[in-house]
């Protein structure tokens, strides 16, 4: 049922602990890639698909042009 509406869900800060990497489970079993951006490294810690981590590691002055950039990378080949 993966990408099954063909949307992306990028899940930014939240509280410590496994609650991103549980909605991040349930969105993709509800057919949404959900991508975690992150700007702690130990936030993966607690993502269960470390595929869909992404580490922003600059200075915040770089992360809306990373942002851009994440969105338009992620967003290929997605229905309109």
């Amino acid at each position: 049922m993966a990408d099954r509406f063909g949307h992306n869900f990028c899940l930014l800060q939240g509280p410590h602990g496994p609650i991103f990497s549980q909605l991040g489970q349930f969105l993709e079993q509800a057919g949404v890639r959900a991508w975690r951006a992150s700007f702690n490294g130990g936030d993966a810690f607690f993502l269960g698909n470390k595929a869909r981590f992404i580490a922003h590691t600059e200075s915040v002055e770089t992360w809306p042009a990373a942002l851009s950039k994440i969105i338009a990378e992620r967003s290929k080949g997605l229905k309109a």
